[in-house]
């Protein structure tokens, strides 16, 4: 944290200025050090309440440093692995779910776009696999529990999104893991899953599926 004392001025004059110096350090620090200067500095300054600009900034760094961890968690030619990624995403969890002072909507898309690849889900450990699973369906819950995105144009699209790649989800992630059969029917065929004419509802049955059988 000696980096980061230097980088607040002392006298401290606003949380303004603080959260600016907080925010710039925060890329020249270790986890340990962004989670105490998150959680124990910038999350005690009135500024920063629900869905309030100061909060969009900090996620914004926060998912920053995720795609820094994530280009080196899955380097080619290396074991791939999420364990320096799933500390910055859960402090970004943490900021968005539980202290609601970013839009979940931002961290949803950062999973589906970096994450929800078939080809990046199979290089990963089944206890990754599980943690993405698990945190695409409490960020989408989120998303779906804010009123400030509940049914907007953005949130539908990307809702569509993620909906859309759930057969992947369950293919690469639930299939090999559980040795379970799809919900429906017994004559049930993935394939019916993976067509693009299945209707959004019964993807959604199988996102709700794969959470209930992989993370509670």
């Amino acid at each position: 944290m000696e980096f980061l004392r230097s980088a607040v001025p002392s006298p401290l004059y606003d949380d303004r200025l603080i959260s600016l110096c907080v925010l710039q350090a925060i890329p020249k620090l270790e986890y340990k050090d962004t989670e105490l200067a998150v959680k124990d500095l910038l999350l005690s300054l009135p500024s920063y309440k629900p869905h309030s600009p100061r909060g969009n900034a900090l996620l914004v760094v926060l998912l920053e440093q995720a795609s820094v961890s994530l280009r080196k968690d899955i380097q080619p030619g290396k074991p791939a692995s999420l364990e320096t990624t799933r500390h910055y995403l859960d402090l970004a969890a943490f900021v968005v779910i539980e202290k609601r002072i970013a839009p979940p909507i931002d961290l949803l898309r950062f999973y589906y776009t970096s994450l929800a690849g078939k080809m990046t889900l199979q290089r990963l450990s089944i206890d990754d696999q599980t943690w993405v699973i698990c945190s695409m369906a409490e960020t989408l819950a989120a998303c779906d529990q804010d009123p400030k995105n509940h049914d907007g144009p953005q949130l539908s699209a990307l809702r569509r999104q993620v909906i859309d790649a759930c057969p992947i989800l369950f293919e690469v992630c639930c299939l090999p893991a559980l040795s379970i059969s799809l919900p429906h029917s017994n004559d049930s065929d993935f394939s019916d899953y993976a067509n693009p004419d299945c209707c959004i509802q019964d993807r959604e049955i199988v996102v709700k599926y794969c959470y209930n059988r992989v993370c509670v």
